[in-house]
């Protein structure tokens, strides 16, 4: 691995981080949303990234100037193109947002990939370990696989719930997202062996539910969910956990 290669990384991150949140300024982002690749902020933008990303090879990579230039050409354009094809999706969107960052960070790690050379996948071997992988999917699994069981498992009773329910009593999609992040941490808690963090949830979830429930017929799918939800994600936790415990 080349002298200052992780200080690198990790400086190209910074680096991108500061420039794409707490120096950019409000109006850049506004203007490119509403004028697109007419608002000369968006171009000023890139570049800024560019002299950025060029800046830290410059003062990290070694001696030589060509690894610096085509980094700032490469992380220019792709900034630009990448910010711009973003302002045409709606601003509030996640999924933008999280897309827009996973392409700029993918950029720096591949052009700080190819500087490192062949060290790098060595480096990052532990990272596609087994049991690495095991968890990665265990989290995948208890996502959107596991939604779609759990609302299998409670499609006799979604008719006559959605009967009591009237539009505005809920946020949209709310449900889906609580969801998906209790069964995040009840895997977690089960990984981690914390088993009483599990009951703390539970009890949290059961007491918050059933305060703003009135009907009993809904409070009884409401916990159906629940403890579907939660066993179905802790038989997959403890299966990572015996399988982790073969390799």
């Amino acid at each position: 691995m080349p002298d200052y290669a992780y200080e690198l990384l990790l400086a190209l991150l910074l680096v991108h981080f500061l420039l794409d949140f707490p120096f950019q300024p409000g109006r850049w982002v506004a203007a490119r949303y509403k004028d697109h690749a007419a608002a000369p902020s968006l171009y000023v933008h890139a570049l800024l990234h560019g002299l950025g990303a060029g800046a830290c090879f410059a003062a990290l990579a070694g001696p030589g100037w060509l690894w610096a230039g085509g980094v700032f050409a490469v992380v220019s354009v792709s900034h630009f193109l990448t910010d711009w094809g973003k302002s045409f999706l709606p601003r509030a969107s996640l999924g933008a947002f999280v897309l827009d960052q996973v392409l700029h960070w993918a950029v720096l790690v591949v052009l700080w990939g190819f500087w490192a050379g062949a060290d790098v996948k060595a480096s990052l071997a532990p990272f596609w370990s087994a049991p690495v992988l095991l968890v990665l999917l265990a989290y995948l699994l208890v996502l959107l696989p596991l939604s779609v069981v759990v609302s299998l498992g409670l499609a006799p009773w979604i008719k006559e719930i959605r009967q009591l329910e009237s539009e505005n009593e809920s946020l949209t999609k709310a449900g889906a997202m609580i969801g998906y992040l209790e069964r995040v941490l009840i895997l977690t808690f089960v990984l981690l062996d914390q088993y009483t963090a599990i009951g703390f949830v539970l009890a949290l979830k059961t007491a918050f539910r059933f305060k703003d429930t009135d009907d009993r017929r809904k409070a009884e799918y409401m916990m159906m969910g629940t403890f579907l939800s939660f066993s179905l994600t802790i038989g997959i936790g403890l299966g990572v956990r015996y399988l982790l415990s073969l390799l």
